[in-house]
């Protein structure tokens, strides 16, 4: 599933954005699509770029660290988010289903999605510029939204072929 094969631990945004850079070139990539948190990984990569609802890193990882406490306290521990901050400082710790670095959790707290000129952002909603949909990746279990897919699609078309390049 195109996985990095070095381990997660060793990674920062940074890192990544490095990669996505590279990845860019290497493809001879003309455009980027983003989904949420991708909108962090492309500073750096100067072409045009459409971002469906861009997350802050800040936000991705206070929902991790919220997710992570709520873990612990149905097993009967207790944390914090400064515990679990302060404990990355020692060893990398859990969150989300990896072992992520102090380092990894710094870059992410403190990254956002670079601006330009060439940055389409779209919300999800059923406003102006938006696609019709609800976030997927807010609910209990996976699901699906054709009607979504269609508008998502749409818009990428309509986007990208008004792009020059």
């Amino acid at each position: 599933c195109n996985e990095s094969t070095s381990p997660i631990v060793e990674h920062t945004v940074e890192s990544w954005r490095a990669a996505m850079a590279t990845a860019a070139e290497q493809f001879g990539a003309t455009h980027i699509a983003t989904l949420r948190g991708g909108a962090l990984l492309t500073g750096g990569i100067a072409l045009p770029e459409w971002r469906l609802a861009p997350a802050k890193g800040a936000s991705l990882l206070k929902t991790m660290l919220r997710t992570r406490i709520a873990a612990d306290k149905e097993a009967g521990k207790a944390s914090t988010a400064d515990s679990l901050l302060a404990e990355a400082n020692v060893a990398p710790v859990e969150l989300a289903g990896y072992t992520l670095s102090a380092a990894m959790l710094f870059s992410l707290g403190h990254s956002e999605a670079n601006t330009g000129e060439m940055v389409r952002e779209v919300t999800l909603g059923d406003g102006p510029g938006a696609v019709i949909g609800s976030p997927l990746w807010l609910r209990a279990e996976p699901q699906s939204d054709q009607a979504m897919s269609v508008a998502i699609a749409a818009d990428l078309d309509r986007w990208s072929a008004s792009c020059s390049g």
